[in-house]
C-alpha cells in the first residue's frame, strides 16, 4: 500500500499497490521522475518473481510489471534510479543448485536483458545497489559455501562438535563473505575492487585448517552489507561481522556473542579505518538501513534478543551517524579488468505431488519437515542460519511441500504469545506461504526437560511457557493443534503420558544426530499407544529427513488432518512409498478376522534392496527386491489379539523409510 502523510502523520488517500493474491514481499521504494518506483517479491502463481510497479505524484498506477525471468524462486530485490531516470533492479535467483545475484534496468521505457552479477555454484545473494553522482552502479552481496542446503547429516557424532572444518557440505550458515564490484548496466560487465573488503577473520579461520585441499573459512561471517555514496562520492559500506572460532572445532552451543555492525569507506585511495557501531544485532533478520550523508552516512538497524538467558543488552532501533573528515581521493576507485559472468540459467525439476488412486479417491504425495530451527532457538547460533534462509531452504532446495519452524518457546520471549518475537515467527508463516505450492504451519519446541515435544497448528495463538506438564498443555490444544516428541528422547518419562489424538506422530529418524528411534517407538507401540511415523531435521542437518504425508488434497487443512490421520512415512529421502492392508491406511486403525495382504507400492531413489515386515516390534519377514520400482503383496499370519505392524525399507545406498503401522485387532 501507499498513501499520504497529513500534518498529524495519519496516512490519507491509501492505494493498494500490489495485485497479486498471493503473498508480495521485501518491497523497496525509490524515487522516479513524478511519483515512485516500488519492487517488490511476489508470490506468482505459487513461485517468488519480482515485480515493479510505479505510482504517480496524482496516484494513478501504471501495471504492474514481471522484472525476473526465472523458472525459479527470486528473492530480496533491491533497486535504484539514475539522474536520467533509469530504474536499475536487482535480486537473488535459485538456479535449481543455488543462489546467485542478477540485475535488469528500465532505460527510456525498455528493459536491458537480465545480467548475472554472480554464476558461481556458491550461495551468493542479499545483494544492495547504490549509484554515483556520475551514474556509475555498484553492488554488494554476501558469499557462502557450495552445496548450500543440498544433502547434509550434521557431524554431530561420535565428538559432537556439530559442524566440522572437513565437511565439503555444511549446514546453511557456516560462514559469509562481503563481495562488491562497480557493474555496467548497458553491457552486464562486473569489475572487482582491486583492493577488496579487509576481512581478517576469514584469514584466520582459513588457517585453523592446513591439511585441507580447499578449506572453508568456517566461523567467520561478514555479511547484510549496506551501501551508499556520500556526497562527496564515497563509498561507505556498512555490514554486519562477528568470529565463532569454536564452530567446527570444539563443542559450542547455546552460546551467543551478538552480532557487530561495521563501517568502512572506499574512495580512490583505498579503504578508510573501521569504525564499530554499538550495540550488536541479535539474529539474522533484523534490519539495517542506511541514508547518505554530505560526509558520511546514517545508519537504522535493529537490536535485541529474546531468549531464556536473562539478558540485559538494549532492545529496539538505534541510530548513529558516521562522518569522515579530511581531503577525499577525487581518483576512481581502483578496479580490475571487467569480467563478464557466465549467465546463471536456472534448471529447475519442482515436480508436482505424486499422485495415486486408491479405492476410487485420488491422493497425493507431499514431503516436509516438522522440526526445524533457525537462530532464534539459542541452540546452535549462528549455524541454523536465520528465517529466511529456513524459508528459502524449504522452498527452493528441499522443495519441501510443508514447513513447521521449530524455534524453541523459551527461547520465543519464553512463550509469551503477545511478544513481539512470535509475531515475527507468525508473520515469517503468513508471508511464505506460496498458492497451491507451500504451506507452513505456525510451530514451535515446547522445550521441558521431562517431555520436549513440538507443536504443530492451524492456530497463530497456542504459544504456550514450557512449564506445565504436557498433560495440562494438552487439555488446551484442540483438534487444530498437535504434538510429536523430540528424537532422540532425552528422558524416561516419555511414555507416562498418552494421548493418541495430541500425539499421533513420533520422529523416527532426525537428521541432525543421524539417529533412529525404533527402540523407543516400540516401547511406546508396545503399550497400545498409537501413531505414526515422520523424519525430522532438528538442527543443522539439511534435505536429509522427510515427513511424507499421502493426502486427499494438496491444501493447508487437508495436508494436516492427513498428519492427525498418520497416513505418513519418515524417509531420509524422498522415497515414494505407499503401505495398505486391504482398503486400510497404514496408520489406520482397524478390526479384523485375519490380517489382510499388506501391499507395498514403492519407487526408489536408488535400488530397493530390503522390504521388511515389523510385527510387534520384531523384524519377522525380509524380502530382497534388489529394484528401484516395487509392487508387492505379502501376507501376514497374525495370533488373536492386538498387534501393530509396518513396513522398513532400506535402499542400496542407505537410505531409508518407515512407514507408519497398522494397528491391528485380530479376532478369534
Amino acid at each position: 500500500y501507499a498513501g499520504e502523510l497529513n500534518d498529524r502523520f495519519d496516512v490519507e488517500k491509501k492505494i493498494k499497490i500490489s495485485d497479486s493474491p498471493g503473498a508480495d514481499i521485501d518491497h523497496r521504494v525509490v524515487a522516479a521522475d513524478g511519483g515512485l518506483w516500488v519492487v517488490w517479491q511476489s508470490d506468482r502463481e505459487g513461485q517468488f518473481d519480482i515485480v515493479a510497479r510505479q505510482i504517480t505524484d496524482e496516484g494513478d498506477l501504471t501495471d504492474t510489471e514481471v522484472v525476473s525471468q526465472s523458472p525459479g524462486g527470486d528473492w530480496r530485490p533491491d533497486a535504484i534510479t539514475l539522474s536520467d531516470g533509469t530504474l536499475v533492479v536487482a535480486w537473488d535467483l535459485f538456479n535449481g543448485n543455488d543462489y546467485d545475484v542478477a540485475f535488469r534496468a528500465k532505460r527510456n521505457g525498455e528493459w536491458t536483458a537480465v545480467h548475472s552479477i554472480t554464476a558461481s555454484p556458491a550461495f551468493e545473494g542479499r545483494v544492495r545497489l547504490a549509484a554515483k553522482s556520475d551514474d556509475e552502479v555498484w553492488a554488494t552481496w554476501e558469499e557462502g559455501a557450495e552445496y548450500w542446503g543440498h544433502k547434509y547429516v550434521s557431524a554431530y557424532y561420535p565428538n559432537k562438535i556439530f559442524v566440522s572444518l572437513t565437511d565439503e557440505r555444511g549446514p546453511l550458515h557456516r560462514f559469509r563473505k562481503i563481495r562488491l564490484a562497480k557493474i555496467d548496466i548497458e553491457n552486464g560487465s562486473v569489475s572487482h575492487p582491486t583492493e577488496p573488503l579487509p576481512m581478517p577473520s576469514i584469514v584466520e579461520a582459513l588457517s585453523r585448517n592446513k591439511d585441507v585441499e580447499n578449506p572453508l573459512p568456517i566461523g567467520a561471517f561478514y555479511e547484510r552489507g549496506e551501501i551508499a555514496f556520500d556526497g562527496a562520492d564515497r563509498l561507505w559500506l556498512v555490514y554486519r561481522h562477528w568470529y565463532a572460532h569454536l564452530l567446527g572445532v570444539a563443542p559450542n552451543h547455546h552460546y551467543e556473542e551478538g552480532m557487530g555492525v561495521f563501517a568502512r569507506c572506499l574512495d580512490g585511495g583505498g579503504w578508510s579505518q573501521l569504525y564499530r557501531l554499538a550495540p550488536d544485532q541479535g539474529d539474522g533478520v533484523q534490519r539495517l538501513s542506511l541514508a547518505p550523508t554530505k560526509d558520511g552516512v546514517e545508519a537504522l538497524w535493529t537490536v535485541g534478543r529474546t531468549d531464556r538467558r536473562p539478558l540485559k543488552r538494549p532492545r529496539g532501533l538505534v541510530y548513529a551517524s558516521v562522518t569522515l573528515d579530511g581531503d577525499t581521493d577525487k581518483r576512481p576507485i581502483p578496479v580490475l579488468e571487467p569480467e563478464t559472468p557466465g549467465v546463471s540459467k536456472a534448471k529447475i525439476d519442482n515436480p508436482k505431488p505424486s499422485s495415486a488412486e486408491f479405492d476410487g479417491q485420488d491422493y497425493h504425495l507431499v514431503f516436509g519437515d516438522l522440526h526445524r530451527h533457525t537462530d532464534l532457538s539459542l541452540c546452535m547460533v549462528p549455524a541454523d542460519g536465520s528465517l529466511d534462509d529456513a524459508y528459502r531452504y524449504a522452498i527452493d532446495v528441499a522443495q519441501l511441500d510443508f514447513l513447521g519452524v521449530t524455534d524453541h518457546s523459551r527461547d520465543i520471549a519464553r512463550g509469551n504469545h503477545l511478544s513481539q518475537l512470535w509475531w515475527r515467527e507468525r508473520k515469517e508463516v503468513t508471508r511464505h506461504r506460496l498458492t497451491d505450492v507451500f504451506f507452513p504451519y505456525f510451530a514451535y519446541e515446547r522445550s521441558r526437560q521431562d517431555t520436549d515435544h513440538n507443536v504443530i497448528s492451524l492456530r497463530d495463538d497456542m504459544l504456550r511457557p514450557y512449564e506445565p506438564p504436557l498433560p495440562t498443555f494438552w487439555e488446551i490444544c484442540d483438534k487444530d493443534t498437535f504434538t510429536l516428541p523430540h528424537q532422540p528422547f532425552f528422558n524416561s518419562g516419555l511414555w507416562e503420558y498418552n494421548d493418541n489424538d495430541r500425539r499421533p506422530l513420533l520422529e523416527i529418524y532426525q537428521g541432525c544426530r543421524d539417529s533412529t528411534a525404533e527402540v523407543p517407538a516400540n516401547e511406546g507401540l508396545g503399550l497400545d499407544y498409537r501413531f505414526g511415523f515422520v523424519a525430522s531435521s532438528d538442527h543443522l542437518s539439511t534435505n536429509a529427513s522427510f515427513a511424507s504425508v499421502w493426502t486427499d488434497k494438496v491444501d493447508r487443512e487437508s495436508i494436516f488432518r492427513s498428519l492427525q490421520a498418520r497416513r505418513t512415512y519418515g524417509s531420509t529421502d524422498k522415497i515414494r512409498l505407499a503401505v495398505r492392508a486391504g482398503d486400510h491406511w497404514m496408520g489406520e486403525e482397524f478390526a479384523a478376522k485375519e490380517m489382510p495382504p499388506i501391499h507395498v507400492t514403492a519407487k526408489g531413489t536408488g535400488e530397493i534392496s530390503l522390504i521388511q515386515f515389523v510385527v510387534d516390534g520384531k523384524r519377522e519377514k525380509t524380502l530382497n527386491p534388489n529394484c528401484t520400482d516395487v509392487d508387492l503383496k505379502e501376507s501376514i499370519d497374525l495370533s488373536p489379539g492386538r498387534h501393530y505392524v509396518h513396513v522398513r525399507l532400506e535402499q542400496k545406498d542407505g537410505n531409508l523409510a518407515w512407514a507408519s503401522p497398522f494397528f491391528v485387532e485380530i479376532g478369534e
